[in-house]
């Protein structure tokens, strides 16, 4: 496993808002409790986990308060939460996806709630192409 990111993420102000959320409901991993992840309990079912990953291909997923993310040049890209949610942050909300519900905590932030599970065969296309958006936005 990559290790969890370092100040030039955390402290960077294009994640403000996204570390926020992430670590307000973080748990320091305990020995005996959950699966840990990045010193901090799995907040991501590991099933997302692994359908994240595939999804990120050759870019870097990282922890990031007990969920995998996708980092760019120091900004966070995208984020595997739960078990059907992965935010990503765009200039605008994606199109020709399946949304979940908006995050309170995210909203006016320039992170946006998608499903994770598409409910139809190019689902995971259109998703990569979302993550590909967000890649793109986060070196812009």
């Amino acid at each position: 496993m990559k290790q969890p990111p370092g100040p030039e993420v955390l402290e960077a102000p294009a994640n403000a808002a996204i570390i926020g959320y992430l670590r307000s409901s973080a748990t320091p991993h305990r020995p005996g409790h959950g699966m840990e992840y990045g010193g901090w309990e799995l907040m991501t079912h590991p099933d997302l986990g692994e359908m994240f990953g595939k999804l990120a291909g050759r870019s870097s997923v990282v922890p990031v308060f007990g969920r995998p993310a996708v980092v760019e040049h120091g900004v966070i890209a995208a984020v595997a939460v739960g078990t059907t949610w992965l935010l990503f942050r765009l200039p605008s909300p994606p199109a020709g996806v399946e949304m979940n519900k908006p995050i309170t905590a995210l909203e006016g932030t320039g992170w946006y709630a998608v499903s994770a599970w598409q409910p139809d065969s190019d689902g995971d296309s259109r998703l990569k192409s979302v993550l590909r958006d967000a890649l793109e936005f986060a070196v812009s």
